[in-house]
């Protein structure tokens, strides 16, 4: 299969923060971006990431043709394009403000959903060491003990490896040197110990011979005996709290979560969730895992009326913990379609839109404000009107009718 990126040029630089962007497993970039283009095709000849083209359309986009007409622009809701599907009928509709989309009046955009493929990270990490003459050995999952002119060292994956690699027992008595593939906000997600040695995977991608460096200096490292409770040296979320450290780092410990992708149990059995509407007619949904607070999300009203995603996370939330088929839930949120069921093509178009309707929920709020967004389970697979969808909660506490905390 050809690839559906220009060739990159000999000599030319790869962003390495693009890189780095590309790294974060389930991400969606605009191919339309040179640096994300130039990245991807980077990574692809590397093996390092699988890619999924879409086209989609921008409900509001000044460059379109309809834009002029446009009561409300400030909708920033996806259509993904589906040739199959007949373009003249006019039955595309937004997922975010359910407005009728013509296509042939849109501007088509591509936008490529990343999958990181980890055996192939670690083919490429074992590939450097080899090519830099290393003698290594893969001890445990993740981790290889690596002989260096100035002692042994450790290769770590973080994000991958078993938590007992991220201690810093572990770390204190081994020589260790991480690296971390999603690295979004991972300065919040170390300990601030000086001899603690990382990198992030983007970095060896663009410079590869930063590895054998960073190797040879955890070789060589003295860790600090400063604090000697057993707290990890990396984490998922946050930094952990250490006691004993500086004020500043203390301050570090306190900052707001980042958005960076985590591992969570299954929410069916250690996530609760309360919703409830506030005077303005906002919908709030709020989730706590095994006693902790994730965050919170709102679906406003646009216009004075409740939003696609606002009709849909209400059904779900109120129907709780029941299944509802898609037929059943297209009466509910696509009353003015019903008559669509009887119409193949229309129907293959709205049950499109649903997809799309869930993963902009699971993407640009759930994840964005700290939940987890298996809660909603994904639509990724073709889906019929007899196809079911909960949402994957212990419980969940409706606050307008009765006073609960999650």
């Amino acid at each position: 299969m050809a690839s559906p990126f220009s060739p990159q040029k000999n000599g030319e630089k790869v962003s390495v923060e693009a890189v780095a962007k590309l790294l974060r497993n389930g991400s969606s970039h605009e191919m339309e971006r040179p640096d994300i283009a130039q990245a991807a095709e980077h990574l692809l000849s590397l093996d390092l990431i699988k890619v999924e083209v879409n086209e989609y359309v921008r409900c509001v986009n000044h460059k379109d043709r309809d834009y002029q007409y446009l009561r409300d622009r400030s909708c920033r809701g996806r259509i993904r394009v589906d040739d199959d599907l007949d373009e003249d009928r006019g039955d595309f509709h937004c997922p975010e403000c359910g407005r009728t989309v013509y296509l042939q009046r849109k501007s088509r955009l591509k936008m490529m959903q990343v999958a990181v493929t980890p055996e192939k990270v670690a083919s490429f990490l074992e590939g450097i060491l080899a090519k830099s003459g290393l003698q290594q050995k893969q001890i445990y999952p993740w981790v290889w003990r690596v002989d260096m002119p100035r002692g042994e060292a450790k290769l770590i994956v973080a994000d991958y490896c078993n938590v007992d690699f991220i201690s810093r027992d572990w770390a204190v008595n081994n020589r260790v040197c991480y690296v971390v593939v999603d690295s979004a906000s991972c300065k919040q997600r170390f300990l601030p110990e000086t001899w603690l040695a990382w990198s992030r995977l983007a970095d060896i991608v663009c410079q590869p011979e930063m590895l054998s460096n960073l190797l040879s200096s955890a070789a060589a490292t003295i860790p600090s005996s400063e604090v000697r409770v057993s707290v990890p040296v990396y984490s998922t979320t946050v930094r952990p709290i250490v006691m004993g450290a500086s004020s500043g780092r203390d301050e570090v410990a306190e900052e707001k979560k980042p958005e960076s992708k985590r591992t969570w149990p299954d929410p069916q059995t250690h996530t609760t969730a309360k919703c409830w509407t506030k005077k303005d007619g906002t919908f709030c949904l709020s989730t706590k895992t095994q006693g902790c607070y994730d965050g919170e999300v709102e679906f406003p009203m646009r216009n004075g009326a409740p939003t696609k995603q606002m009709q849909l996370m209400k059904v779900l939330c109120f129907t709780h913990p029941r299944e509802m088929n898609l037929a059943t839930l297209i009466d509910q949120i696509y009353p003015e379609r019903n008559n669509v069921r009887k119409e193949a093509k229309a129907l293959a178009d709205l049950l499109k839109n649903i997809r799309t309707l869930i993963s902009d929920i699971r993407n640009k709020k759930l994840v964005p404000s700290g939940i987890n967004p298996e809660v909603l389970p994904a639509r990724d697979f073709e889906v019929t009107e007899k196809t079911t969808i909960c949402l994957r909660l212990a419980c969940v506490h409706n606050m307008d009718v009765a006073g609960c905390d999650a």
